[in-house]
């Protein structure tokens, strides 16, 4: 083969030795002649259909395993290109199907059967039928190669409703495959997976991917198949709703994971989509704003985070997208607080503007945050009028530090949301129910979801060139050396001068000083270094304090839930008084 790929025109000058090697009594010059033509087929299958009943005969005939392999892969190349060849094949395919006790040799026998026979055909029953007995084989590449195979029968429609009754038992089958330590298998199970789950089994199979998510050292795959599987076809196979933007709040605690964008943007789209649910979307993106109550919470198994993974009092332990879709879903659906919306208004507010991580959100984050906080301020003014002042007083406080930002849209959206505030003021003289107009007009229109090729719909203005820059962008000229830290509470990022690394260390000093010495564990804490030798009545003390709760036999406080478990035991009351799962409509 290898001769006539480097010297095409030796094939004419050979070929009629090649056909006369057929009919050759030993079977390792035969064997290797039909290699040849494989391969050569592969190149350009139809040369070769002249030798279909030499290649024929020797198929029916050979008991040589090796033999069948190769001529039923050189039969699934000829067969399309010549509509009786597979009408020919049903005898000696249900010969092998029946009869071969060669694995390798029955699975060949079924891929040529499910790619080359026409629809309807009898045989491919049986096809399947031996299919899903290499499924539970106990060889793990003959596991995976009956996987892939099923991946290929459902990907054809007529295969996919005649077998439709298979695949409630294929789908444990696939669950047991999802736990494969070879990346390549399970990802075949993964994609298997997502084209056979229904509604009917969608929720137990979320649940089986988000336990082996938590276990896996690297659970993109896990996670990425969730949300295939959630977004297919405007969320076919989601019925409860409320649960599935539970489990979208539980994905986006994977701050690294590349489906960050992914999970933010399904989470403002079934809030838009489904107005049923807006109200528990709303408290929910509430919850993951507020996050000095997650700071606190202990980790549990939903949670998925361990006690050294707990995020600082103010920081957010969800990632930078779902932040952004949070801020928008709450400045945009307000009016779904529950009543009294007062303090959800201010606890909001507060958690957009106040928080001591929102500097570190990228600038696109800080603007959505911004603009919902002056949605918050405008909405307040009809929906909570107890809570007017109190907002105002503390937009005022904390926009001008966002104006005075770097990055235009925040500034701007600052500045704009600043004089909105400052016009609509007490002090303004201007009537109150004038006001209250101006906030209520802006939320009057329902907000519909957008199709994507609506856009396109849209002519574009003469004269008006898309691709053109609205002006150069100049380069500025780099220091050679200038670092800067991005994070002040980072200690491990540069200094820009001396000056700035030693006030970053005595506001460490100064924090140290401030925290209570009252407890044993508190006064040898700083000591239970791995480089401090301690006393055997030291460190027996130590443990006693943290195992009593103190020296002065003081209580535990409880610890508060994690916000997610707090918000499934709302959704778990809801549905107990309510008599079961709401029945939801999608905005398609």
């Amino acid at each position: 083969f290898r001769v006539f790929l480097k010297a095409p025109p030796a094939l004419r000058t050979c070929f009629p030795k090649l056909k006369e090697r057929l009919a050759d009594e030993d079977q390792g010059v035969l064997t290797a002649t039909v290699n040849t033509l494989l391969e050569l087929a592969r190149k350009n299958a139809r040369n070769y259909l002249s030798l279909v009943p030499q290649l024929y005969h020797i198929l029916v005939n050979t008991t040589n395993n090796w033999l069948s392999i190769k001529l039923l892969k050189l039969f699934q190349l000829l067969c399309p290109l010549e509509p009786r060849l597979p009408s020919k094949l049903v005898e000696p395919l249900t010969s092998y199907l029946n009869t071969t006790k060669a694995q390798s040799v029955e699975f060949e026998a079924i891929r040529c059967t499910l790619r080359s026979m026409p629809e309807g055909a009898a045989i491919t029953a049986l096809a399947v039928e031996k299919l899903q007995a290499l499924v539970n084989s106990s060889d793990r590449n003959l596991r995976f190669l009956a996987l892939e195979l099923f991946k290929e029968v459902l990907q054809k429609p007529e295969l996919r409703e005649r077998f439709q009754s298979q695949l409630s038992d294929l789908h444990d089958k696939v669950l047991l495959s999802i736990e494969e330590t070879d990346v390549t298998a399970r990802n075949v199970a993964l994609k298997l997976l997502d084209a056979i789950v229904t509604p009917a089994i969608f929720v137990e199979t979320v649940k089986k991917l988000m336990e082996f998510s938590r276990s896996a050292s690297s659970n993109d795959e896990f996670l990425g198949t969730i949300l295939r599987m959630g977004a297919r076809d405007r969320y076919t196979l989601v019925e409860d709703f409320a649960w599935y933007l539970l489990v979208l709040a539980d994905i986006s605690r994977n701050v690294e994971s590349e489906h960050t964008a992914e999970v933010a943007e399904q989470f403002t789209d079934i809030t838009v989509r489904v107005p049923a649910v807006r109200p528990y979307s709303v408290a929910l993106a509430l919850s993951l704003l507020d996050r000095d109550a997650a700071a606190a919470a202990v980790a549990t198994p939903a949670a998925g985070l361990d006690e050294d993974q707990l995020p600082a009092p103010g920081s957010f332990d969800v990632c930078s997208p779902m932040i952004g879709a949070c801020a928008w879903v709450v400045g945009e659906f307000h009016k779904e607080f529950d009543s009294p919306a007062e303090a959800s208004y201010l606890k909001a507010a507060k958690a957009l503007l106040a928080s001591k991580q929102m500097a570190s959100l990228g600038p696109a984050i800080q603007a959505q945050c911004v603009w919902a906080a002056a949605k918050l301020f405008l909405g307040a003014l009809k929906s909570a009028p107890g809570a007017v002042a109190e907002l105002r007083a503390l937009l005022l406080a904390h926009m001008p530090g966002f104006v005075a930002s770097t990055h235009v849209d925040v500034s701007e959206r600052a500045r704009l949301s600043l004089h909105l505030v400052t016009y609509l003021s007490e002090d303004s003289g201007r009537d109150a129910a004038k006001d209250t107009a101006v906030g209520t007009e802006l939320f009057e229109e329902q907000l519909l979801p957008v199709a994507p090729e609506a856009q396109q719909a849209v002519p574009v203005p003469e004269g008006l060139d898309l691709d053109e820059p609205f002006f150069v962008v100049q380069e500025a000229q780099q220091a050679t050396f200038a670092p800067t830290r991005s994070d002040p509470s980072d200690p491990y990022a540069l200094a820009a001068t001396y000056k700035d690394d030693l006030g970053f260390l005595t506001a460490q000093d100064a924090a140290k000083q401030q925290q209570p010495e009252s407890s044993v564990a508190g006064t040898a804490g700083s000591q239970s270094s791995m480089y401090y030798l301690q006393s055997k009545d030291a460190a027996s003390a130590v443990q006693g304090a943290a195992a009593g709760g103190g020296s002065e036999g003081q209580p535990a406080k409880p610890k508060p839930l994690d916000p997610l478990e707090q918000m499934r035991e709302k959704l778990a009351a809801a549905r107990a008084a309510g008599g079961g799962a709401t029945k939801y409509e999608v905005l398609r």
